[in-house]
């Protein structure tokens, strides 16, 4: 069976044929003007299906990419936040070792310090600042009372020894250590407030060499300690930068850990992706494969309202034939040829009687096993078109 443009390719053949038979003229023309109709529609249909079909699978493409991008931007978010949370993690880890050795340090010379500072007081304390101490006389009550007010007399004459010395530039430590001895001690610092500048300044170098040598001797004597505290201080540093080294190894190890985990996430996601692609485009394939076979099919077939119309065409033809004696038809085409044809006209006799011969020989063939009024209608069908396409070869 034909399809659409083998049946409207006839019908354009078959109309020079049926010219000066208005009806049959008519009813060729309606067939050309159906089939090419159909024809448009088909082809419509079919660029509206398949502009549907890519549209769609455009837009399935597109909801893949941004989902695909999407979920990579969560997974590479939610993997950052891991990795700030472990470098915090380390962070805090690296301050907390560092500030635990400081604060070790710290203790272990503050300790050294304590020590040294309490020999070097003790040393100094050898001796007191004013050793010679009176016998005191036996008072009454009105001795203590006296003597009450002397108390605030010599406080407050005290407090302006202090305040003299002070202002004569002594060194702080110094005047703090008469603020510690108290008003027992106004006599002495009475006399030290009336030496002179030269002498004050004497005796100020004498307690600064004082000072000087105990503090030497409290040295010497916890030099053991000093070298115990260096190496209990250097214990320390070693173990705190062993710890570190141990947590950074572990901590290493979890961020390995986590960056293969998300590059097998990423690449989990990459592979759903390329196969959610692949499905896509081996459906949208099908999907337009089937179109053009569908197509293809409609284009193939004869339409059911105008396959009995063409055998009437045909049959009508054959009538022709079978009314017509093989002269009158050649010389009815021969007539209707241009002059132009004059210098061919032996080589179309040739393929008229070749095509009559085989024309014969079918028939007398099939007569055998057919009906004749089929097999002379399928002879006439196809002799009226190589008589058509035979003409067209000819007035070129």
């Amino acid at each position: 069976m034909s399809g659409y443009l083998e049946q409207l390719e006839f019908y354009k053949q078959l109309l020079p044929t049926v010219v000066g038979n208005e009806e049959k003229q008519k009813a060729v023309l309606k067939q050309i003007y159906k089939l090419e109709k159909q024809i448009y529609d088909a082809a419509k249909d079919y660029e509206e299906e398949l502009s549907s079909i890519q549209t769609e699978a455009a837009a399935e493409r597109k909801e893949l990419t941004e989902q695909y991008y999407s979920d990579m931007t969560d997974i590479e978010e939610k993997y950052e936040e891991k990795r700030e949370e472990l470098e915090q993690e380390y962070a805090d880890k690296v301050e907390e070792i560092n500030s635990q050795l400081e604060d070790d340090i710290a203790d272990l010379e503050q300790a050294y310090e304590d020590a040294l500072e309490s020999r070097a007081d003790a040393l100094y304390d050898a001796y007191g600042l004013f050793d010679e101490v009176s016998e005191k006389d036996d008072v009454d009550g009105s001795d203590l009372m006296q003597n009450l007010q002397d108390q605030i007399d010599e406080f407050k004459e005290w407090q302006e020894v202090l305040n003299d010395l002070s202002a004569k530039g002594l060194d702080e430590a110094l005047i703090e250590e008469f603020q510690d001895m108290g008003v027992s001690a106004i006599a002495e610092l009475k006399a030290l407030n009336n030496m002179s500048d030269s002498e004050l300044q004497q005796y100020a170098n004498l307690w600064a060499e004082k000072h000087q040598l105990a503090t030497d001797q409290a040295t010497a004597e916890l030099e053991d300690l000093r070298t115990e505290t260096q190496t209990q201080i250097a214990a320390l540093k070693t173990e705190a930068e062993a710890e570190l080294d141990e947590y950074v190894e572990t901590w290493q190890a979890e961020m390995d850990e986590l960056n293969q985990n998300m590059v097998d996430e990423l690449d989990d996601l990459r592979a759903e992706f390329k196969q959610n692609m692949k499905t896509l485009n081996s459906d949208t394939k099908k999907q337009l494969e089937s179109l053009k076979s569908e197509f293809d099919e409609k284009m193939g077939l004869i339409a059911s309202d105008t396959e009995a119309e063409i055998q009437e065409m045909v049959e009508n033809v054959e009538q022709i034939i079978e009314s017509s004696n093989w002269k009158s038809i050649g010389q009815q085409i021969v007539n209707g040829l241009i002059q132009g044809i004059n210098s061919r006209s032996s080589a179309f006799y040739s393929a008229v009687e070749n095509m009559m011969n085989t024309a014969t020989n079918t028939a007398q063939n099939a007569v055998e096993e057919h009906s004749p009024s089929k097999v002379f209608a399928e002879i006439g069908e196809y002799m009226v078109l190589g008589l058509i396409l035979k003409k067209s070869s000819l007035t070129k």
